[in-house]
Parts: structure tokens; sequence; C-alpha cells
């Protein structure tokens, strides 16, 4: 996990999640030791403490957790036939050695360190889904039950990074704790303004793409036509630009926004790897063939439901497009396959 979102963790907020996921005598620990724990705890390079046995009865309201992933998880979700559920071929004589390297650890069940966005499937339960939409691999699909969504008032397109576990009987991973919600700390009270009612604001805010690009086009668009945030703006070029504008774009963007997407489909995709390569703080969204069209889209979308939450919140975020026309034609074939 990264430190930066422990950073934005109170004393307090720390040793309760450390407490949740098995660090030993939180209350003793210092913060950069706590940071330390529960980081190892996280990777599987330390084993979580075990829980004290309660004494007594159980309380009757708590319903047993097998009992009701059984009534409202379906069965065989998730295909044990992906590639990534079988190990590496090895000799007999390596394997000991090389099992944690080649393999993905199967030992550790608890406390396994997840984020994705959100997706409710119904009043029981949702899913956290690493690539924005649904794979064969439960490990990309973490299942949230109805009291944790309603606790952490969690929304579709939400970013949640949290624990989770493995139901071996189920072959789920199910969430155990919520560590952040679109990076800031379920624990903090942020005021939240519905995003149909925000009120549309005049750009005011210059980009300046001369300061991050030194380049004719940089100065050209500074001086006769300058971008600033909260535009949209189409630049209709006679040629393809070249692969500095865009990464000196990114830059300019991810200098004054919390967030920013980078959008290509249909494109040259060297040209895209490297705007990728150059600016590896934006995030980005690329068809490839590991995924089909309906994914592609439904990742956009999930990503600008996430874009619109941060908005609500106050964050600044921007969406680029790198080739805009690319997008609407297969958009156009998407919506024609269906309704054909």
């Amino acid at each position: 996990m990264d430190d930066s979102r422990f950073d934005k963790m109170g004393i307090y907020d720390l040793r309760n999640y450390a407490r949740t996921i098995g660090v030993h005598s939180p209350t003793k620990l210092k913060r950069d030791e706590l940071i330390a724990n529960i980081k190892a705890i996280l990777q599987g390079l330390q084993e979580p403490e075990k829980q004290k046995i309660s004494r007594g009865r159980p309380p009757k309201h708590k319903m047993d957790e097998d009992f009701m992933l059984d009534s409202i998880i379906p069965n065989n979700l998730f295909s044990t036939n992906d590639a990534r559920y079988k190990p590496f071929y090895q000799s007999r004589l390596t394997r000991q050695y090389a099992q944690d390297m080649l393999f993905e650890r199967t030992n550790v069940q608890n406390n396994v360190e997840f984020d994705g966005y959100f997706e409710r499937v119904d009043e029981n339960y949702g899913f956290v889904h690493k690539n924005g939409y649904m794979t064969s691999y439960s490990k990309e699909n973490i299942v949230i039950l109805k009291d944790m969504i309603e606790q952490f008032n969690l929304t579709n397109g939400d970013f949640v990074c949290g624990a989770c576990k493995l139901i071996s009987a189920k072959n789920i991973m199910l969430a155990t704790n919520i560590l952040s919600i679109n990076e800031n700390s379920p624990c903090n009270q942020i005021t939240k303004t519905p995003f149909a009612s925000l009120k549309v604001k005049y750009p005011s805010l210059s980009i300046n793409f001369c300061k991050y690009n030194k380049s004719e086009s940089a100065k050209l668009i500074d001086k006769i036509s300058p971008i600033a945030l909260g535009e949209r703006v189409v630049v209709n070029a006679n040629q393809q630009l070249p692969i500095d504008f865009y990464v000196s774009l990114l830059d300019s963007l991810l200098a004054k926004c919390q967030k920013v997407l980078f959008v290509s489909i249909d494109d040259v995709l060297e040209e895209v790897c490297q705007v990728e390569y150059k600016c590896p703080n934006a995030e980005f969204c690329i068809y490839d063939t590991d995924m089909t069209i309906g994914q592609f889209f439904q990742r956009i979308d999930t990503i600008l439901q996430n874009y619109a939450h941060r908005l609500e919140i106050g964050q600044d975020v921007a969406v680029v497009f790198y080739n805009f026309a690319n997008l609407q034609k297969t958009s156009k074939i998407l919506q024609f396959s269906k309704t054909s």
C-alpha cells in the first residue's frame, strides 16, 4: 500500500485499522512502527495476531457468515480455469526454492489488500472491480456485503481501498475493512454536493502550457487560444500532433488536478504507450485484446462516474481523449451491434 494513503490518517484511525487486521498491541506502537507492521501484514510478510476467542454464547442477532454468503452470493461466480489459478511448472528440485517467486501465494487468506471501483449488484451485495468491470478472476472482484456498503455509504463508481479475505468454499474474496474512498479516509466528514446540483462555473485558471513545453505549438495555444480549467476543448489538428504535446498537456493538468484520465481506442499503440510511459501519474483507459469492446466502455463509464463523485467532494479532475473521432466511431458500432 502506498505510504501517502497512511499520511492522511490520524494516529487514532491508524490504530483502529491496525487492530482490525491483526497488529499486536497497536496502542503501544509509534506511527512509523504502526505503518511498518500494517504493510508487513498486508504484504504477507508477517502473520496477523489471532483474535482472542470470546467466552460465552455468541449474540443471537449475529448471523453465521457462511450461511449468509450461501443465501445471497451465486455459486461458481468465478471459474478456476484462469491461468492465474494454476502454478507454473517446476521441477521437484527447484520447487521449494522458487515457489515464493513464481507462484501466487495461496497460504495468505486473510487481510489481503485490494482496490478498485465499486458496483452494487443488488440490495444485498456489490463488487469492487480492479479493472472497472467484472473479470473471470476472483481476486480482481472483491465482494462487499450490504452492511459494509451502508456503513460507508458507497455509491457506484467510488474508488475503494481496503482489506479482504478468501472464502475458499465459494472461491471469492470478501471485504473485511475499508481504508479509503476516493483517496479520503472514511472517518473524515467530507461535504458532498450531488453532481446534478453542482453549479457551472466560468473557466478562470489558465493551464499555462509554456511552463511544461517550450514548443511553438504550446506558445501559440497560450497566446491565441489559452486553455483554462473548466473548459471543453477540441484540438482540430491537420496532422498528427507530436507525442510531447500530449505529455505536456497531461503534465499541465496533473499540476492542477487530483486525477487525470487519458482515453484511447484504435490508435497507434506505440504512440499511446509512449505517452503512458512519460506520464505515470495519469490514469489510462486503453483498449487492448485483454478486454471486449463492451468491457472497455464499461471501464470508461465507471471511471467517469468516479470522477463525478470526486467533483462532488471538491476535487478537480480532467479527461483527455487521444482521438475523439475514433471513440465516436467505435461507440456507434457498439450501439448498432446491440440494436441489430
